[in-house]
Formats: C-alpha cells, sequence, structure tokens
C-alpha cells in the first residue's frame, strides 16, 4: 500500500462546515440544558430552558450523573417563591439561575468515587444547596446514591429507571419518618394525607417493614390509592376526631401528619394520641411557631420533626440515603414493595419539553390533588 501506516497518510484538508460540526461537538460536551429561574415567581413564568457549563466533578466522593428521570415534588415550586416574584433568585450555578428538582434516577459518566463507576444506573436525592435534577446533569455525593440492579440472575427486570425516580425525595423522607416514630413497639400508624408522595411511600414501608402494624389509617379522599398501598381504613380529615377515640387515653399509637398542623388539626391530633405516643412533622408552615402542647404535655407524648435535608447539612452524621435507598430498591426487587409510580402520569407527557404546557405535569404538581409520585424523563 501506498500508505500503510496511518502517520504517512497525506492529511485531510478541514472545511469550514467540519470545523463547525467539530465545535458544535465539543461545546455540546462541555454544556448542559436545564429548566432554571432567574427571578422568583409562578413557575409558568420564570422557569427558563438555560444552556449552562455542564458541572464537573470536584471533591472525591462525588459521581456525575446524566439524568434520565426527575422526580418532582412540591418543594420544586416552593423553592420559586412566587411571593416573591420579580426578586432575583440565589443562583445555584455559574450563570447565576436556580435549578430546582431535589431527586431523579440516571446514569454516570465521571466519578471520584471508589463505590461507584461510569455507566452504572443509579437513583439519587440532590443536595438542595447545588444545582438540581431540572437538567441533563448533576453532581451527587455518593452518600445520595444507590445503584439500581435493573436485571437478576434470570434476566427479568427489578426495577427501571422511571421506577426509580419516584424514590429519593419521598421515599426517603417517608424512610425517616417511620424510623423516628419508633413504630417497632407500635400497633397502629395515622397517616395524615396518605395518597401523596410522601404518604404513599410512608404507607407501602410500613406496611412492608412493620408486620406488627394492626392497622394502618390514611386520611385521604382517594380510597382505593391508599387501601392498593397497604392502608387497612381510609378516612377524610373530617373524620379523624368522630371516628377514632379522643381524651385522655387516646386511640393511636403513632401519627405521621404531612399537612400543616392547623389549630383545629393539631387539637384534634393532640386529642386521638394515646399517651406515651409519637408525633411527626413533616410540613413547617406558619402554624408550627404556636403549637399548643399543653394535652401532649400532659400524655407525655413524643413531637418530632422531618426534613430529609438535615442529612446533608449535617454532613451525614447520623442517617445516609444512600442506605436507604438500598434498602427501598431490595423491597421493591423482592416483591413487598410497588412503587407509587401515579395513576394521573397515564393522562399526562413525561416529556420535560412539555412540562410547562397547559395541564402539564407542573400543573399537576401545582395543583395538589395528586395519587403518588410524578416523574420527568430529561433526556
Amino acid at each position: 500500500e501506498k500508505y500503510p501506516c496511518p502517520q504517512n497518510q497525506p492529511k485531510k484538508k478541514r472545511r469550514p462546515d467540519d470545523e463547525h460540526n467539530r465545535l458544535t461537538a465539543n461545546s455540546k460536551q462541555l454544556t448542559m440544558e436545564s429548566l432554571a429561574a432567574t427571578q422568583y415567581g409562578h413557575y409558568r413564568d420564570c422557569l427558563k430552558w438555560c444552556s449552562d457549563q455542564k458541572p464537573s466533578v470536584c471533591n472525591d466522593g462525588q459521581v456525575l450523573i446524566k439524568v434520565q428521570y426527575a422526580e418532582l415534588n412540591p418543594v420544586d415550586l416552593q423553592k420559586l417563591q412566587p411571593n416573591k416574584a420579580g426578586q432575583d433568585v440565589p443562583p445555584s450555578n455559574c450563570n447565576g439561575s436556580l435549578v430546582v428538582g431535589y431527586g431523579g434516577s440516571g446514569i454516570i459518566v465521571d466519578t471520584k468515587s471508589q463505590e461507584y463507576t461510569i455507566g452504572q444506573s443509579v437513583v439519587f436525592l440532590a443536595d438542595s444547596r447545588r444545582p438540581g435534577a431540572y437538567a441533563t446533569h448533576i453532581v451527587v455525593d455518593q452518600e445520595c446514591v444507590a445503584a439500581i440492579q435493573q436485571q437478576q440472575q434470570d434476566g427479568t427486570t427489578t426495577i427501571s429507571l422511571r421506577e426509580a425516580a419516584t424514590m429519593p425525595l419521598a421515599g426517603c423522607t417517608a424512610y425517616e419518618a417511620l424510623e423516628k416514630l419508633q413504630l417497632s413497639s407500635a400497633e397502629n400508624l395515622l397517616i395524615v394525607g396518605g395518597s401523596g408522595g410522601v404518604g404513599s411511600w410512608a404507607t407501602l414501608l410500613a406496611r412492608a417493614k412493620y408486620p406488627n402494624l394492626v392497622d394502618i389509617i390514611c386520611t385521604s379522599s382517594s380510597k382505593d390509592w391508599c387501601t392498593r398501598n397497604g392502608a387497612s381504613r381510609v378516612i377524610s380529615h373530617d373524620e379523624i376526631k368522630s371516628t377514632l377515640k379522643g381524651g385522655r387515653e387516646g386511640s393511636v399509637d403513632r401519627i405521621l401528619c404531612l399537612t400543616e398542623p392547623k389549630p383545629d388539626l393539631w387539637s384534634t391530633l393532640s386529642e386521638v394520641i394515646r399517651p406515651y405516643g409519637h408525633i411527626c412533622l413533616v410540613v413547617a408552615g406558619h402554624s408550627v411557631g404556636s403549637l399548643d402542647l399543653g394535652f401532649l404535655f400532659f400524655k407525655a407524648a413524643t413531637v418530632t420533626t422531618e426534613t430529609v435535608f438535615s442529612s446533608q447539612r449535617t454532613n451525614y452524621k447520623y442517617i445516609k440515603p444512600s442506605d436507604q435507598m438500598k434498602e427501598m430498591l431490595e423491597l421493591v426487587a423482592n416483591g413487598s414493595i410497588k412503587v407509587p409510580l401515579s395513576p394521573q402520569m397515564s393522562t399526562l407527557s413525561e416529556d420535560w419539553r412539555l412540562a410547562l404546557d397547559e395541564g402539564g405535569l407542573l400543573d399537576q404538581l401545582a395543583s395538589g390533588h395528586t395519587q403518588g409520585k410524578l416523574i420527568m424523563k430529561v433526556q
């Protein structure tokens, strides 16, 4: 052959369009796309498509994930704080925009972790202090990542990336709240707000992990959905006082409250909780500043709070979300839990390009009337 070695071959002159394509390809490798906000406001007004510098893995124990699905949660919209409409947001990235989204699933494309390798499918809980999952890429600490074993030895699928995306924020919140309630010594549990994302995961986990629970009572208008998740009884908020015994003795060992404890509701919960019982509050609101603890003091009841981001703020000194997600993945794999993907997803487009459309995913999220979990396909 005339040119047996590659180095001896004549160099091909690069055409202008070739140069353009090369630069475009390099540019794509260095940037990412996100649905982000530069000002506070209504999500339809302030969320815009942005091209940002792709984040880098800077510290040991971090991974860079190509997001496949983002978990949708009410906190996503709350972070945009419409009561401050028009004010600039505190940026979460170098371009001055705020990227929300606090959980999801995807594939690792870069790593400085000894536990995870490039190409692994994972589920992740995002850090609320960094750019979130409404983006094509995200950097996450290994303490907030769990590997998804999508196939068993016989080749059957255990859990998909789509299903796994329902888990991080809602699942970990439910997991931690149930741990704080010390359910192993309880006979019954009342979940106030049982049909949403956290309520659905709480019902599923309570039924799967605590066989000692004779009665799991959910408050919701979605009876069939709560029953499907493992509730033994479903009542409305207004029926708590009339259905469950109150007074000095009460009738409920543990209460998980997933709505703001406004005075009337708090008075009811104080009535029905048993002496030495436990109440866990997940939603704060203005009411927590003036809770009447009088009757609870008399009953020697315990009140605790739950926010899943506390583990990050304390540098994971007490709880590692990765361990929680690993256990939940195992429960799904062995058939103990069926992920609570919202049945409303069947009438919605998962495509993030359509999330802002009228009647789309973010409108459904904002409605406050969603059964189970909503997810958004990013890729």
